[in-house]
């Protein structure tokens, strides 16, 4: 059984320096003020909070995995830059290309290596089974289509959820813009060394949603695409940019102020959501034809492929709620 728990830890600093390797002097805060570390160290920068002496080997670990994930970054930008690239399509009719399932391998080797009693979800190399109680979610390449189409709005996406927040993260990574969102024990979301805090004032004075959808069910097209027409006409606009996991690090990073799900797979959106609710936002679901605020664990939220999922700003999440009401209904307009 899995065990519901509310999301949140407080972040006590410490003068402790973490073992992975940090470019800058200094720190960042989730007050948004910054902490002198002392001289500054060679290598690649450090994402999200430094470490103290609890929990510091999950934290020396997590940031190599973000290292492993942004060198892996540098084959899907490799790949999106070459001439020729073999694609295939999957029994779903989704595509897969030769980088994801290089940069797959490559990060389930790191997984099963320091983490070898923890079940993986993945998207090409299926799933694996484990005794720990967390859960990988991996999705090598979020965005695929993008990808082959060489636009540059994709990302690699890997979370491990626990039943509660303590020693889980997600990361979602994008290899053309460089950018790492990562956030670690809902420490707060960091932008490569840039913290996030949520607002729910819109820029340009209005909203920005964003749908990603599925196409298992028949009502899911229609449904998305009257969603989005009327969505842009009551908010400000509305898009599918076609990589949950970004956007979802763009809600948690203000960018995109909600994202709307249904149809997806739980690698899809597992490591954005966690990034989503450790900056602070509210996320529902819709289950037996009604939408209810999600209070239990991510891990057990993301336990069933295809939910229909709403992560926003607290402050707009019951108001954009009313007026999607039964996403289903939206089929026949």
């Amino acid at each position: 059984m899995l065990r519901k728990a509310k999301h949140g830890i407080t972040l006590q600093w410490s003068g402790v320096a973490c073992p992975a390797r940090v470019r800058r002097p200094y720190r960042h805060r989730l007050d948004g003020n910054e902490q002198e570390m002392g001289g500054g160290l060679h290598g690649r920068s450090m994402h999200g909070p430094a470490c103290d002496t609890v929990g510091m080997d999950i934290r020396a670990t997590y940031h190599r995995l973000i290292e492993t994930i942004e060198d892996a970054g540098t084959l899907a930008f490799a790949y999106f830059n070459a001439n020729e690239s073999a694609n295939e399509l999957k029994d779903d009719g989704s595509v897969v290309t030769k980088v994801d399932q290089e940069i797959e391998t490559r990060l389930l080797a790191f997984i099963n290596q320091q983490f070898p009693d923890d079940a993986i979800v993945g998207e090409e190399h299926g799933s694996k089974d484990g005794t720990s109680g967390f859960v990988w979610h991996v999705d090598p390449i979020d965005g695929t289509d993008n990808f082959i189409r060489k636009i540059p709005f994709c990302a690699v996406s890997v979370a491990r959820l626990g039943d509660t927040a303590e020693d889980s993260f997600g990361i979602v990574h994008n290899p053309f813009t460089r950018q790492t969102f990562s956030s670690l024990m809902d420490e707060g979301v960091y932008e490569n060394e840039h913290v996030h805090n949520l607002t729910a004032d819109p820029l340009g004075g209005r909203y920005v949603i964003s749908i990603g959808r599925g196409k298992t069910e028949e009502w899911m097209r229609p449904a998305g695409f009257a969603l989005q027409k009327e969505l842009a006409v009551a908010f400000g606009k509305c898009h599918a940019y076609g990589s949950s996991a970004l956007e979802l690090a763009y809600v948690a990073a203000n960018r995109i102020d909600a994202y709307l799900t249904f149809g997806l797979k739980s690698y899809d959106y597992a490591a954005g959501l966690f990034l989503v609710a450790s900056a602070g936002g509210a996320i529902s679901v819709f289950e037996e034809g009604a939408w209810r605020r999600w209070t239990g664990s991510l891990k057990e939220l993301c336990s069933t492929h295809e939910r229909i999922i709403f992560a926003s700003h607290p402050d707009i999440h019951a108001k954009m709620l009313d007026f999607i009401g039964d996403p289903h209904a939206w089929a026949d307009r």
